[in-house]
């Protein structure tokens, strides 16, 4: 009998450390895919994500995003602005059309500045710079100021057809340079400008649809007509840059005094 309960003390025994075992398995095949996974990956491997019990590999870090804006004298963001970035990468980029550039750049620290000088359309008078660092993934904004005007503009001397009073009634045909300021404000033949519209006071009209470029000789050319008796007000102003303007009474030289509509 004695032998029997020793037997079963002994099975007993071995079905409480069976149950262990099976207890301690349990819990490890309990244990989350993600807790084995990150403990049993191998080191080449550490830097990978899990999911779904699975390794994939994790997106870089990526470069950094530039965000600059530059404005004007007149507070607004030019297009065609050349801006310097010089750092881990050197690059020139130019401003779109509300002022921007934006473009992705490895981490580092850049200097960046607006480039002064002539290009295909502007002359950039002076521009400001800064320092700045690229994070990865990050974006790192600024903002950088810039005088310029269009390179292709009108300009003085205005000459009359009519002097030296612009007689009420009458066609009066106005000439003026239309001027490169890249090549000593010489005049450019057939030059463009687009940008730039004519805005005038009650006493003028404008006849026709004026064409906004030179002739072959590089001038511009103009009929107005006086609708009465006073001081005109008669502006080449450039929609894009409104600091830039060209004041025709005041250039006219044909008499050596500022026309006035009168009665002739």
């Amino acid at each position: 009998m004695k032998r029997w309960k020793r037997r079963l003390l002994v099975l007993g025994s071995t079905a409480l450390i069976l149950l262990t075992a099976v207890s301690c398995s349990l819990r490890s095949r309990n244990q989350s895919p993600l807790e084995i996974i990150h403990t049993t990956l191998p080191e080449r491997l550490q830097t990978e994500t899990v999911v779904g019990g699975s390794a994939q590999q994790a997106p870089p870090a990526g470069d950094g995003i530039l965000a600059l804006t530059v404005r004007d004298q007149s507070g607004s963001g030019p297009e065609g602005i050349p801006v310097s970035i010089d750092g881990p990468i050197q690059e020139v980029k130019t401003t779109d059309s509300g002022g921007r550039v934006t473009m992705d750049l490895p981490p580092g620290f850049y200097s960046v500045g607006v480039l002064d000088g002539c290009t295909e359309r502007l002359q950039v008078l002076s521009g400001g710079s800064a320092q700045l660092a690229i994070a990865p993934g990050e974006t790192t904004e600024g903002e950088l100021r810039t005088e310029w005007r269009h390179r292709f503009a009108p300009s003085g001397p205005v000459h009359s057809s009519v002097t030296p009073y612009w007689p009420v009634g009458k066609e009066v045909s106005l000439r003026y340079n239309v001027v490169d300021r890249c090549r000593d404000e010489l005049r450019e033949p057939n030059g463009s400008i687009p940008t730039f519209r004519f805005h005038h006071n009650e006493v003028l009209s404008i006849l026709g649809s004026p064409q906004m470029i030179g002739d072959g000789d590089g001038y511009g050319h103009l009929s107005i007509r006086c609708t009465r008796e006073g001081a005109p007000t008669l502006m080449l102003v450039d929609e894009l840059n409104p600091t830039d303007v060209l004041d025709l009474p005041k250039s006219d030289t044909s008499s050596g005094t500022p026309p006035e509509c009168r009665h002739t």
